[in-house]
């Protein structure tokens, strides 16, 4: 599976493939909301070249990112048990996508944003999130707020 917009940004930079999520509908995102991939058993042979099968289709719209594109770039992803998909972003706060919509959810410590690392689902369906140097935040139903032992 090649595809240039998975590694290396229109801004010249590399990202890299950072996350992988299967959706619920089988449906892969691999880092960025861009696109989307159906893929299929099997392989194809390319030029010399043994590739996955695969499909590639539109991602999700109506993204602004800081850089003024109309997708991001997220270092993890989970789903909820809605079926809603859940991006965390390194500098940009986690991106929630519900059927057609989509919410950014800034994520701050002291009114400062943070970057953040993952974003994981437990077992009770509870959201969390890992940082580069704020400790674990959770989702409170309405944003993320840092985890407080004992409360």
């Amino acid at each position: 599976l090649y595809e240039d917009h998975l590694t290396n940004t229109p801004t010249g930079g590399s990202f890299g493939i950072r996350s992988i999520l299967e959706d619920r509908k089988g449906k892969f995102w691999f880092c960025n909301s861009r696109y989307r991939y159906s893929i299929f058993p099997g392989i194809k042979n390319e030029d010399g070249k043994v590739l996955v099968d695969y499909k590639t289709e539109k991602g999700i719209e109506g993204i602004k990112a800081k850089d003024g594109t109309n997708y991001i770039y997220f270092l993890s992803a989970v789903e909820d048990n809605a079926g809603d998909l859940w991006m965390a972003t390194y500098d940009e706060g986690v991106w929630r996508y519900h059927g057609k919509q989509i919410t950014r959810y800034p994520v701050t410590d002291g009114g400062k944003p943070i970057t953040l690392f993952s974003i994981y689902k437990d077992r009770k369906g509870q959201l969390w999130l890992g940082t580069h140097k704020s400790g674990a935040y959770a989702f409170n139903g309405k944003g993320f707020e840092k985890f407080q032992p004992g409360r």
